[in-house]
């Protein structure tokens, strides 16, 4: 329709300007700055509030939020009953990082008489400053992004129902119920693509990748996200190339291709820069710190994760802290700092309570820190709530992760009867998909509780399968875990003495890692198979400054296992 007038009236501003955000609407980012642009370039006849509206999309078109936050701001104050400036406004206030300010001026438009104030759109723009994208206010967000759906269908809007529907996919997800948000979002692309809508179909691929990422579809996961970002690429779609860009980074990284993924993160993070989406910016940067921790540049991690926490905290965002918290805990503790570590788990889990989001990562958080300390009653208690919930809400990868973390800690305290049975359940759900680094660590906690068992000869044949694993991965901290494990099934195959050697080279590299955790778990091994082997003093001698290091740091379940192999004859 804006073509065919175009056609007739080319010089007419305001139908380019409103050609542009149809563009935008449907994701052609450069196509609706092109439009925006030729609107601005013929505005000067206009009347001020015109030409003000047109210079205000230019702006959007171009990502430059804060300018045309602005002058959306200045246009609904002088018309404060035009719904159109008030939702163009939100939506510069929300993806340019203040989505706060943006709720504060939905809460306006829905005071407007109806039938202004009922506008599906206030509902769906509610939904996705709330979300995941804006305040991490969840379950407000559902609710929004349903209304939102429901008006549009009664009104026959199909495309807006479609956006409202992604979004509500995506509140879901968040709040940890992966099988709804499937299908939800689902729902979404299939609507999208009879529309030809092909941005609404890239933004629900992307996502739907992302969910088959997390349940260890990994093949699955990269053919979906390659689909979605050809097709965001073609539509020059600014926003979901990074937000697809980011998904193909994290599978990469759950293939252990870490190098790939920083790459492709990096490649993710000059898009939204380009683009000017802050969350994104800040999301991007935080996960990309995680990568940096499993590369051992855990100095350089660690500061990622944190800035990322403090901007979330800055936006206003109340999932600040169950959003990076989760990654950050670990980096914490491997790096030696287990006060910060423990004020951190706390944090997340009563922001969890608050925000309504899944407990399920805040509980893992809390229990990671207890076995630490080696309160494993509490870690235990902690660890089985979270498999509870995971078992409603996650992947049966995920549900095999929680149940390996429970196995360790049975182990941990001697209850290695109860132990075997769980990490061989845990081993068999990670077979069925195809995550090398799943596979890691689900071997590595069997080939643990075998050798604890002195099950030698059932341990080893797992440790091939590791090594098979570890030679084609780049993610050093997960190798980390494998690592007292390898030391001590090369003892068993009768090499303790190039095992304590390799067991040196590692503690060499944890050194300039700055990985204490990485270095207290390896000098433990060694140390038992010092003893075990025929070097009981060395290893008694390498136990008891172990024991003392340990116990300083806080690290008190290893400073104890140390204590305990000191006394063996």
């Amino acid at each position: 329709m804006f073509q065919k007038s175009i056609a007739i009236e080319p010089d007419f501003p305001l139908v380019h300007s409103a050609l542009s955000m149809s563009w935008r609407a449907l994701g052609h980012d450069q196509d609706s700055k092109d439009e925006a642009r030729k609107a601005l370039d013929l505005s000067a006849a206009l009347s001020e509030e015109d030409r003000l509206a047109v210079e205000a999309q230019y702006h959007v078109a171009g990502k430059e939020w804060s300018k045309g936050a602005e002058i959306y701001r200045t246009l609904l104050r002088q018309y404060p009953d035009n719904v159109e400036y008030g939702l163009r406004l939100a939506e510069a206030q929300t993806w340019g990082g203040a989505p706060k300010d943006a709720v504060a001026t939905l809460s306006g438009l829905r005071k407007l008489p109806p039938p202004l104030g009922q506008d599906p759109r206030i509902d769906l723009a509610e939904a996705i400053a709330q979300g995941p994208s804006g305040l991490g206010a969840y379950k407000i967000s559902v609710q929004a992004a349903a209304v939102a759906a429901q008006k549009a269908d009664a009104m026959g809007d199909r495309l807006l129902a479609a956006h409202a529907i992604y979004w509500e996919g995506r509140g879901i997800m968040s709040l940890g119920d992966w099988q709804q948000a499937l299908d939800k979002l689902l729902e979404a692309q299939r609507l999208a693509a009879q529309l030809g809508d092909r941005g609404g179909e890239s933004l629900a691929l992307s996502i739907i990748g992302w969910i088959y990422m997390s349940e260890g579809k990994l093949d699955l996961a990269m053919q979906t996200t390659q689909s979605a970002l050809k097709m965001a690429r073609e539509i020059s779609q600014g926003e979901n190339t990074a937000d697809t860009l980011f998904t193909l980074a994290l599978i990469y990284q759950a293939q252990g291709a870490l190098e790939h993924s920083h790459r492709t993160f990096e490649e993710a993070l000059a898009v939204y820069r380009q683009v000017g989406d802050q969350p994104g910016i800040t999301q991007t940067q935080g996960v990309n710190g995680a990568v940096l921790a499993h590369q051992l540049r855990l100095a350089e991690g660690r500061r990622d994760l944190e800035q990322a926490l403090a901007e979330h905290l800055q936006y206003g965002r109340k999932d600040a802290f169950v959003e990076m918290g989760p990654g950050l805990v670990p980096v914490a503790i491997a790096s030696g700092d287990i006060p910060s570590a423990e004020r951190l788990a706390a944090q997340i889990l009563s922001s969890a309570q608050e925000t309504g989001s899944s407990l399920v990562d805040a509980l893992g958080a809390v229990a990671q820190v207890n076995w630490t300390k080696d309160d494993l009653a509490g870690a235990r208690s902690k660890f089985e709530e979270a498999l509870r919930l995971a078992s409603k809400e996650q992947s049966e990868a995920n549900v095999a992760w929680w149940q390996a973390q429970i196995a360790l800690v049975a182990a941990d305290a001697g209850h290695l009867e109860e132990a075997e049975p769980l990490a061989r359940k845990a081993l068999s759900a990670v077979a069925k998909g195809n995550s090398p680094m799943d596979q890691l660590w689900a071997l590595t906690t069997l080939a643990d509780i075998l050798l604890r068992e002195k099950k030698y000869k059932e341990a080893i044949p797992l440790g091939t399968e590791c090594d098979a694993i570890a030679s084609k991965s780049e993610d050093k901290w997960a190798l980390s875990g494998y690592v007292p494990a390898a030391i001590r099934i090369r003892a068993a195959e009768g090499k303790s003495g190039s095992a304590i050697e390799d067991g040196d080279i590692h503690l060499a590299e944890y050194a300039r890692a700055g990985c204490v955790e990485c270095q207290f778990n390896t000098r433990l091994a060694i140390g038992e198979v010092e003893i075990n082997f025929g070097k009981a003093t060395a290893g008694r001698a390498r136990l008891s400054s172990l024991e003392k290091d340990a116990r300083d740091k806080g690290f008190l379940l290893i400073a104890r296992q140390a204590a305990d192999l000191q006394r063996l004859r």
